[in-house]
């Protein structure tokens, strides 16, 4: 084969050159084509993100609404307590009704419960778990009592020392007047 003079060689890279400067704008092209589609996705999945989060806080916002769901929490270094509308509801409370520290909440489990709810408070109180848990009877205003199920957290403050017991209150009357009818029948 004949040796490549450097005429050719000057040909050839002006061929390539040429060649890349035809297929380069097609390659970028392409190459935005394929940005502006992961653009288009990535928007899409943004607002379903939004949307699924959107329904996640409409339906927190419903289960507040709720009359059988409500929340307390204790700032114990404060020694505050705040309960939620539906707390005060459940036992028949007006919403301004004045409820601030744990008292007003103690006053109200029945005699029997007293110990079992005290015991779970200790619990979380000397760092044995972080998590309240505790079903028991509390008093309406008419002076009946209620079941009610405490499901809680404990949140520590920046010094590592529990600040916060934050809880949820469910109303379980009906389940526990449904379980000791059972308990009754299987006698």
């Amino acid at each position: 084969s004949m040796p490549l003079s450097s005429e050719h060689i000057v040909i050839m890279l002006f061929a390539i050159l040429w060649g890349l400067s035809i297929i380069s704008p097609q390659l970028n092209l392409k190459l935005q084509a394929a940005l502006k589609q992961q653009a288009i996705e990535n928007k899409k999945a943004l607002n379903t993100l939004k949307l699924l989060h959107q329904a996640e806080n409409n339906q927190i916002q419903t289960l507040m609404q709720n009359e059988q769901f409500a929340f307390w929490e204790w700032n114990i270094k404060t020694k505050e307590v705040k309960f939620s509308p539906q707390w005060k509801k459940m036992i028949g409370l007006a919403n301004d009704a004045l409820l601030t520290n744990l008292n007003d909440l103690k006053k109200r489990v029945h005699p029997r419960d007293i110990e079992t709810v005290q015991q779970q408070f200790l619990k979380i109180l000397s760092g044995q778990q972080q998590l309240f848990e505790c079903t028991h009877r509390i008093q309406h205003v008419d002076g009946h009592y209620i079941w009610v199920h405490d499901k809680g957290q404990v949140f520590l403050g920046e010094d590592g020392r529990i600040e916060k017991v934050f809880a949820i209150r469910l109303d379980v009357s009906e389940q526990k007047w449904i379980e000791d009818e059972l308990e009754v029948d299987s006698i």
